[in-house]
């Protein structure tokens, strides 16, 4: 793939789709991600992993893949990525480790997680909130950053 045109055949095209659909599966309908919220990568990197681990996928299959589930900014952003090169045409992006720790340096930075964090301490019961469903929404925003922060 790093020798080879950056273009699909036909044939690379309809197969990168059927390895898609498969992956869709897996997804359950999680929409792709798409920048909105940067601590979203972590879900985003962790799903990506399951669907592929679920659709029988090997890193080498699922680093093309990988832009079918981004959106956005975040797909333009990883797609010139993958095309950048580092020195005498050697891509920046070559394996699946690569992208995964350029998505990672580039939506989970220290301010991500610094803000992250203080949402998640900050969080206030308005008085008309049962404790249940306080503890209910803290568990819920904890979920949502994947499990980086104990409740």
């Amino acid at each position: 793939m790093i020798r080879g045109p950056l273009t699909y055949t036909p044939k690379e095209a309809q197969r990168s789709h059927r390895l898609n659909k498969r992956l869709e599966r897996a997804f359950h309908g999680q929409q792709p991600f798409s920048e909105a919220l940067h601590v979203d990568i972590f879900t985003y990197l962790t799903t990506f992993r399951r669907a592929c681990d679920a659709a029988g996928l090997t890193h080498g299959q699922a680093l093309p893949l990988m832009v079918f589930r981004l959106a956005g900014n975040a797909k333009m952003a990883f797609s010139g990525a993958l095309k950048s090169t580092l020195g005498r045409k050697r891509y920046a992006i070559r394996t699946y480790g690569d992208a995964v720790n350029w998505l990672l340096s580039k939506y989970a930075t220290h301010a991500t997680m610094a803000n992250a964090y203080q949402d998640i301490m900050t969080m206030k019961q308005p008085d008309n909130e049962e404790p249940t469903a306080f503890s209910h929404r803290v568990e819920t925003e904890c979920d949502l950053r994947n499990g980086l922060f104990y409740i």
